[in-house]
């Protein structure tokens, strides 16, 4: 199903008003978006709003009957991180982390040894090393194997794209 209504240049427009009179409020003309009746300027400020990038004055009235009071919405800070080609503080503040403990890199490292077509007095060798890194070296291995893994695939995007 489409959303003919839709119009992400209508919905960029109205952010970048609210956003020249950020922190204040704003007030979005119909008249200055001609390429959308009334009704479609309303869901597209609608839309806006479930999304949390504006906030409204009138948030009931523009939910259940589509007339948005088009005076007084305010872009919210999501709007504006939206609106920035970094992805504004956001991008910074939700960086994500993964660590590992060492006990498990060990422990999968030493799967793949395991699991390896190596002889077994090659392999008890590897995990024998294996076991005796301390913390910088176990980190030095796996930023290797990770290089190596990475540099091993020839169509990295392919891969990245149908892992998920």
């Amino acid at each position: 199903m489409t959303t003919p209504w839709l119009n992400r240049n209508v919905q960029r427009r109205m952010l970048e008003a609210m956003a020249a009179a950020y922190p204040d409020r704003t007030n979005i003309e119909p008249d200055e978006y001609p390429e959308v009746d009334l009704i479609d300027l309303s869901r597209n400020l609608c839309y806006l709003w479930d999304s949390g990038l504006c906030m409204v004055r009138e948030a009931e009235t523009l939910r259940s009957q589509y007339r948005a009071d088009f005076s007084w919405p305010v872009i919210t800070n999501k709007g504006l991180d939206f609106l920035q080609d970094d992805g504004g503080l956001s991008a910074i503040l939700n960086v994500v982390t993964v660590r590992f403990e060492a006990d498990t890199l060990r422990a999968l490292i030493a799967a793949k040894i395991d699991a390896s077509s190596e002889p077994e007095e090659k392999k008890a060798k590897a995990k024998g090393v294996l076991s005796t890194l301390r913390e910088e070296g176990l980190k030095q291995l796996t930023n290797k194997a990770v290089g190596e893994g990475l540099s091993s695939l020839p169509h990295i995007a392919d891969w990245v794209i149908s892992a998920i």
